[in-house]
């Protein structure tokens, strides 16, 4: 169960204190050598916390003919996650917080918040939902599989994907009193791929606001890749120890604006695809989202015990489980 983690590696902008900025230095080792150490010095680690979160903002200019006054609609959306791990030990917590608020010009704000906890102890992991109720999830598999070749090392997945990207050193930087070396991703092909399903996915969210569509309609919406590429900005960060070469922080950001179109609907009632004679502009969109993944806590002891009425909830064990990729933040 150990995929109930993954998501946790996404993370939002935190404002580090007491940082600055400076040259890397004229004898900074390569990009290369400092990388390669990442990975060496994040093989080696028995525990670390992780604070990980996410922010994104939608800004709709909602494309109406006839109207009086413009109509504007900002979504917002929060998740930020706190994960203490202790490898050797094979267990992990992890506390999620979600939040997310929808205003429309001429109506009040709506908005709602959500708490989840996860415990992963070997190979059981425990969730508790926003209602309070706790899941048992016990994996077929031995702890040690399931936590072999560092699947739960965020640091590590991390490194290692810095390590297999093209980089540059860009600074030197001290955040919370570690002197590090700031490094630039650089863009890839599949980070096109993952704006555009962004993309599609913020409009998705606007067609339903703006349209409100049935339960069984779910509009299709389109995007203009040109658009988004004249238009989009990508960045990706990280910083690593001057001293011990580990992974502090990783932020990647996400901008662009575009004006989508509605091409049809999909009716569930009867499992159809509707086609509209002439796409209906749904206005001008702005999207920003920035995400951060600070690490911290290295080596440092951590007990993990789920509470007591996790304990007791009766397991769910199926019977396989499918093998999911790692992913990484770089």
């Amino acid at each position: 169960m150990k995929r109930l983690f993954l998501f946790l590696v996404i993370a939002v902008a935190l404002a580090v204190s007491g940082c600055t900025e400076k040259g890397p230095g004229d004898n900074a080792p390569t990009p290369g050598e400092i990388t390669a150490k990442a990975v060496s010095a994040a093989n080696n680690l028995s525990a670390y916390s992780l604070t990980s979160s996410v922010n994104e903002t939608l800004k709709l200019k909602a494309n109406e003919e006839n109207a009086t006054t413009e109509r504007f609609v900002t979504i917002s959306n929060g998740v930020e996650a706190k994960l203490s791990m202790n490898l050797t030990s094979f267990m992990a917590k992890a506390v999620m917080i979600t939040s997310n608020s929808t205003q429309i010009t001429g109506s009040p704000a709506n908005g709602s918040s959500s708490e989840m906890y996860v415990y992963q102890i070997g190979n059981s992991t425990y969730v508790k939902d926003e209602m309070g109720k706790w899941t048992h999830l016990k994996d077929p598999r031995s702890a040690k599989e399931i936590w072999a070749n560092g699947s739960n090392n965020q640091v590590l997945n991390l490194a290692v994907g810095v390590n297999s990207s093209q980089i540059e050193v860009v600074g030197s930087e001290m955040i919370d009193g570690e002197d590090t070396y700031k490094l630039k991703i650089t863009s890839q092909k599949d980070d096109y791929s993952i704006r555009d399903n962004i993309a599609i996915e913020e409009a998705s969210k606007a067609a339903d606001i703006l349209t409100r569509p049935p339960e069984n309609i779910i509009p299709i919406p389109s995007i203009n890749s040109t658009e988004l590429n004249e238009t989009g900005k990508m960045e990706k960060l990280v910083w690593i120890s001057q001293k011990t070469y580990l992974p502090v922080k990783y932020q990647s950001s996400v901008s662009f604006n575009m004006r989508p179109l509605i091409e049809g609907f999909i009716d569930l009632a009867s499992n159809k695809n509707v086609k509209f004679n002439q796409s209906v502009s749904l206005g001008e969109m702005s999207v920003d989202m920035v995400t951060t993944d600070q690490y911290s806590d290295f080596n440092l002891p951590v007990a993990i015990a789920p509470p007591e009425d996790a304990l007791k909830t009766e397991p769910i064990v199926p019977s396989s489980i499918q093998a999911v990729p790692q992913a990484t933040a770089a």
